[in-house]
């Protein structure tokens, strides 16, 4: 059974068709993209998966379960993390502050038991500060844990994200434009990280523009178009696939793609 299942999903705006009839799947422990020229509805269909958007109809299920338009701050306890096109970063807090804010939704602790500081709360706190450690390790930035992440360079707020993400330890994490913004060394760097979360066993739903990461990393490629899915499979395969080149801007040849 696959990890994620969208299956006809429905959004307008105002008129307009951001989804239409979108559906696809995803295994777990692997990596699909999700892939479209701008406008085709990549980020309305990933907001839908994280309960930012209600579609007019279709649904969602996550490991089975249905989570259409469930409230977004309760996916992580299921196991389901994400991040944003836009770095959401603490610019005052340090790295290990803002990678402990990713697991705001797997603590429960009752506000007395924290002004008294009982033994239980410290536990927690501890606890919370190894995964954050484990986390900003996985991503190179341990040794930097107590600096101010406003200091830190772009792609390495990139990083510091990603680590927020997995710090709830998820069985799948979507990454929303990963490497927009950085460099090739960045881009080579953001993709080794993405293979290595493959090799943990974390199931990646990627949203990218750079088809040259998406083509080298992905096990499966999904194609919108207009709101609509126009192919499905595995990277060589969608990559030659014509109607995916004529949805591109210049025939795709600037995007890697040729018929």
């Amino acid at each position: 059974m696959s990890l994620l299942a969208v299956r006809d999903l429905f959004v307008a705006f105002g008129g307009i068709r951001a989804l239409d009839a979108a559906s696809f799947t995803a295994e777990a422990g692997a990596i699909t993209a999700l892939i479209g020229p701008n406008g085709a509805g990549k980020t309305t269909l990933v907001n839908c998966v994280t309960g930012m958007v209600r579609p007019g109809s279709g649904n969602v299920t996550f490991d089975g379960r249905d989570i259409t338009g469930m409230a977004a701050h309760r996916l992580p306890r299921l196991g389901l993390a994400r991040t944003f096109q836009h770095l959401r970063v603490f610019g005052s807090m340090s790295l290990l502050e803002n990678v402990m804010v990713g697991l705001h939704g797997h603590v429960r602790t009752g506000m007395l038991s924290s002004m008294l500081r009982l033994p239980g709360v410290r536990r927690t706190e501890r606890a919370m500060r190894d995964a954050a450690l484990q986390a900003l390790d996985f991503t190179g930035l341990a040794d930097r844990a107590d600096e101010a992440a406003g200091l830190l360079p772009y792609g390495d707020q990139k990083r510091l994200v990603l680590a927020r993400a997995l710090v709830g330890d998820p069985r799948m994490i979507l990454l929303d434009e990963p490497v927009a913004g950085l460099n090739p060394a960045e881009t080579h760097e953001m993709g080794g990280l993405i293979l290595a979360l493959r090799a943990r066993g974390v199931a990646v739903l990627l949203i990218e523009h750079d088809m040259s990461l998406v083509m080298r990393v992905s096990d499966a490629v999904v194609v919108l178009c207009s709101g609509a899915k126009i192919a499905e499979g595995a990277p060589g395969e969608v990559k030659r696939n014509p109607e995916v080149v004529n949805a591109y801007l210049g025939g795709g040849e600037e995007f890697g793609l040729h018929a």
